[in-house]
């Protein structure tokens, strides 16, 4: 029991990780290349977590480094260069793409609307052209106490299943 609860919550000290590095960043003052510093971030993220298959980054206007017009027409983000960005790896490439009509995705609006960490029901996702069944397990961002945004991180249902067998073996029962 206790492995099993550690790996699920490692997966989630994942999604706080990156919580907590976006404020860290947010707080650098006079630094343009925010942005660049967490896609970094989140890249190492995802080569050294295999089983979180993507990340989530969804900021309210402005909120995150206040540029977002200095990105407008930038295909990883929104038209108006809002950043709202999907972060996948295709072998050891990291893929951004902007999540148009984030606002009624579940694990935002759930992140969002309970102020704390929230994990979706399963469901089919394409990522890196595939089909996966994945749940998000997402976090609502605070800045200075004012809600800006959310990260979340998508893993496969066959890992979370995979835990849940290994436990069963372990036990001989579940």
């Amino acid at each position: 029991e206790l492995e099993l609860a550690k790996k699920i919550d490692h997966i989630s000290n994942v999604n706080s990780n990156i919580v907590n590095t976006v404020k860290s960043i947010s707080i650098i003052e006079n630094s343009t290349n925010k942005r660049e510093v967490l896609e970094d971030f989140i890249s190492s993220t995802l080569k050294n977590h295999v089983n979180i298959l993507g990340v989530n980054v969804i900021f309210d206007k402005n909120a995150f480094d206040g540029r977002d017009a200095d990105f407008s027409g930038d295909d990883k983000y929104l038209p108006d260069g809002q950043y709202v960005s999907y972060y996948t790896l295709s072998g050891n490439n990291m893929l951004t793409t902007p999540i148009v009509g984030y606002e009624g995705y579940d694990f935002y609006n759930d992140a969002k609307d309970d102020l704390e960490i929230t994990v979706s029901n399963p469901y089919a996702f394409i990522i890196d052209g595939k089909e996966e069944v994945i749940t998000t397990i997402s976090e609502p961002i605070y800045l200075n106490d004012v809600f800006v945004g959310v990260i979340a991180v998508d893993v496969a249902i066959e890992f979370i299943d995979l835990l849940l067998e290994e436990y069963a073996n372990d036990n001989d029962s579940i």
